[in-house]
């Protein structure tokens, strides 16, 4: 009976030591009014949101990213480019009047997976 005890908790220790050790994984997805860089692409590349909403870019690539206002061939001033983002830094805006809002990366311009559109209602 001692055996079986002794046995059981071991098995119980070792599991929890096991189980304690287990490295939290990040979220797969953007939050709420957030757009991703990860794998040279955004993630989502429309997001719809209220005037006044603030939305944040997350550079989850280990390449360096930039958030600018418009598109390649027709950039814009509808809001301030970011600096250049390397991995883990972010970007926010507070849209506050209505539109649609496109934005690519400067730094790699020519790539249509690292453009998209903030659609303002």
């Amino acid at each position: 009976m001692k055996k079986i005890a002794l046995l059981l908790t071991m098995g119980i220790l070792a599991f929890n030591s096991w189980s304690c050790n287990e490295t939290p994984t990040a979220p797969q997805i953007p939050g709420e009014n957030e757009i991703w860089f990860r794998n040279g692409a955004v993630t989502p590349k429309n997001l719809n949101v209220s005037i006044g909403t603030t939305v944040t870019w997350t550079n989850m690539d280990v390449e360096t990213h930039s958030v600018d206002s418009g598109t390649f061939m027709n950039p814009t001033q509808d809001f301030p480019s970011s600096k250049n983002l390397t991995e883990g830094e972010r970007f926010s805006h507070r849209f506050t009047e209505a539109g649609s809002f496109p934005f690519y990366c400067s730094i790699h311009q020519t790539q249509q997976s690292e453009t998209g559109t903030i659609n303002v209602n």
